[in-house]
């Protein structure tokens, strides 16, 4: 049987400011943290969402580790909401308190209502729920 994703992490440069947006604007309760910590962790449903320090990451590491700069394009977190409404009071929400919109809320013609942010490192979450 194969195993099932249960974290996905991201690496970090200001450890303080991404736990305050993943906890404070996007709204994920945090499951481990303490301030000065190199690592935190956030109830997400089914799959925690970590968050690691570069700089301590790379200690672990016998090798360089090269980052993007700018917008993140290499991957997307996305976060289901249970309804439209949800939805749209949700990215709302977010983007006004600080989620950069790279489009405008639209729907996709795969059947979902979806607009795509940017945490403050530049990395992209789609935020979406089923139009059915």
């Amino acid at each position: 049987m194969p195993g099932k994703l249960e974290m996905i992490s991201l690496f970090v440069r200001d450890m303080d400011r991404m736990v305050s947006f993943y906890r404070d604007v996007v709204g994920f309760p945090i499951k481990r943290y303490s301030p000065g910590s190199p690592y935190a962790s956030f109830v997400t449903g089914s799959c925690r969402l970590a968050l690691y320090q570069r700089d301590k990451l790379e200690e672990l590491f016998p090798h360089a580790l090269s980052y993007p700069r700018g917008t993140n394009g290499t991957f997307s977190l996305a976060i289901i909401y249970t309804s439209v409404v949800e939805f749209e009071r949700e990215a709302q929400r977010i983007i006004a308190n600080g989620a950069h919109a790279l489009d405008q809320i639209q729907d996709a013609p795969w059947g979902i209502r979806t607009v795509t942010v940017t945490d403050p490192e530049g990395n992209l979450l789609e935020l979406y729920a089923d139009l059915e």
